[in-house]
C-alpha cells in the first residue's frame, strides 16, 4: 500500500520521472461526459446519462470548465460520486450527501492541497519548501529536548540532544545551500538528484492525500455521519473495509458546526441507528445482541451523558430517563427501582466470587 524509499527510487527510474501526481489537483479535469463511464470503471456502480446533468446542482461536484471552457471533473470524483450513489440508494438523504461533498471540497481546499503538501510544478521549489520543513521541525524538536520535561517524562540525553543539534546543523546547511540554486546555472549531476527528489516528495504528498480522503469515505461507507469524531484509526490497506475506527469521542463530535440545531442542522448516523435532535431511529432491523452490542461499541451512553452535560439535563445514572427539574441536586435515580437495581448491580461487580457462591448453593 505504501511506497518507501525504495520503492520510489524504482519507481522514478521505471518511468524517468514522468509520472504525474494529481488526483486532487484541480488543475487537472477530464469533460464531464466521461464521469459514467469513470464511476462505472472505477467502483463498479453505474451512474444513468439522464442524472449527469444534475449532479452539480445537487451540490456532488465543484462546476470547474476545462481550457476549452466545457465543464469537467478532477480526478478525485469518481471515486466520491460512487459512494455517494451507493449510500444515497442506502437511504441516506440528499442533504447529508451533499453536506459529505461540501465537507470533502473544503478538507481538499484547506488541507489536502494546501501549503504543506501543495501541487508544485516547480522541482526546485518543492525540495526548498521541504527543507524549510524538515529544520523548523528539528528546532521544533531541540526546543522541546532542552526543555524541563514533565516530572513522569524521561529528560533526553546529552546525547540525544547532540545528535539534534548535529541534524539541524545540517540541515540548514542544506537549505541555505538550495536557495543559493539558480536552475540554469547548475550542473546536470545535479539537476538529476533535485528532479528524483521532487518526484519522490510528490509521490509522499499523494499517498497522504490519498489515505486523507479514504479515511474520511470509509467512515460515511461504513454508516457514520462524516463528522464524528475518533480517538483514532488503523489502517490495514486504502479498501472501505480496511480502515477500522477507534472509540467515539461524543464531546467532540457534538461540537461539530453540522449540528447546529436549527433547520439545517444534519443527524448523526451510525450503523444501523440515526439520531435527528432527540429522536433515535433504527435504520434497519436488528436482534437485542446487535442493538446491545451497538450500545457499547458506539457508546450511546456516553452520547446520553454528553447530550444532557451540554443542555444542564440530569439523568437518572442507570437507565438515564430524566430527573425531574424540582429534584434535589443529590438525587441520582428516577426511582426506587433504579436505586434498587443498581445496589444490586454495584454488588456483583465488587463481590464477582459471592454470586457465584451463591448460583452454586
Amino acid at each position: 500500500m505504501f511506497l518507501d524509499a525504495a520503492a520510489l527510487d524504482t519507481l522514478y527510474d521505471e518511468t524517468q520521472g514522468a509520472l504525474h501526481f494529481g488526483v486532487f489537483d484541480r488543475r487537472v479535469l477530464v469533460p464531464l461526459s466521461d464521469l459514467p463511464a469513470s464511476v462505472e470503471r472505477e467502483t463498479g456502480v453505474k451512474l444513468p446519462a439522464t442524472r449527469l446533468d444534475r449532479i452539480i446542482e445537487e451540490g456532488w461536484l465543484p462546476a470547474l470548465t476545462t481550457a476549452d471552457g466545457e465543464l469537467g471533473f478532477p480526478l478525485y470524483a469518481p471515486g466520491r460520486i460512487g459512494l455517494l450513489l451507493r449510500l444515497e440508494a442506502d437511504g441516506v438523504t440528499q442533504r447529508e450527501l451533499a453536506a459529505f461533498a461540501e465537507y470533502e471540497e473544503g478538507i481538499i481546499s484547506s488541507v489536502l492541497t494546501a501549503d504543506d503538501t501543495p501541487y508544485e510544478d516547480d522541482d526546485l521549489a518543492i525540495v526548498v519548501r521541504d527543507a524549510e520543513e524538515q529544520v523548523e521541525s528539528l528546532e521544533r524538536r531541540l526546543a522541546y529536548a532542552t526543555t524541563t520535561p514533565p516530572a513522569n517524562w524521561v529528560p533526553h540525553s546529552p546525547q540525544d540532544i547532540a545528535v539534534l543539534e548535529r541534524d539541524l546543523g545540517a540541515q540548514r546547511r542544506s537549505l541555505e545551500a538550495l536557495r543559493g540554486y539558480v536552475w540554469d546555472r547548475l550542473r546536470a549531476e545535479t539537476h538529476a538528484r533535485i528532479r528524483r527528489h521532487a518526484f519522490k516528495l510528490r509521490a509522499i504528498h499523494e499517498q497522504m492525500r490519498v489515505m486523507m480522503c479514504q479515511t474520511d469515505r470509509a467512515l460515511v461507507a461504513q454508516g457514520y455521519s462524516f463528522f464524528i469524531q475518533w480517538s483514532g484509526y488503523h489502517m490495514d490497506g486504502l479498501d472501505y473495509d480496511a480502515i477500522s475506527f477507534g472509540q467515539i469521542s461524543w464531546p467532540e463530535t457534538l461540537k461539530s458546526p453540522w449540528l447546529t440545531g436549527e433547520a439545517d442542522s444534519l443527524p448523526i448516523r451510525l450503523p444501523g441507528l440515526l439520531i435527528d435532535g432527540d429522536v433515535v431511529s433504527m435504520t434497519r432491523l436488528v436482534s437485542p445482541s446487535e442493538y446491545e452490542t451497538a450500545w457499547t461499541r458506539l457508546d450511546l451512553e456516553g452520547f446520553r451523558r454528553t447530550q444532557a452535560a451540554r443542555t444542564g439535563e440530569r439523568l437518572c445514572q442507570r437507565c438515564l430517563a430524566p430527573l425531574p427539574p424540582v429534584s434535589s441536586l443529590r438525587r441520582k435515580f428516577c426511582s426506587e427501582s433504579c436505586k434498587s437495581q443498581a445496589k444490586a448491580e454495584t454488588y456483583r461487580r465488587q463481590h464477582p466470587d459471592r454470586v457465584k457462591a451463591s448460583r452454586h448453593r
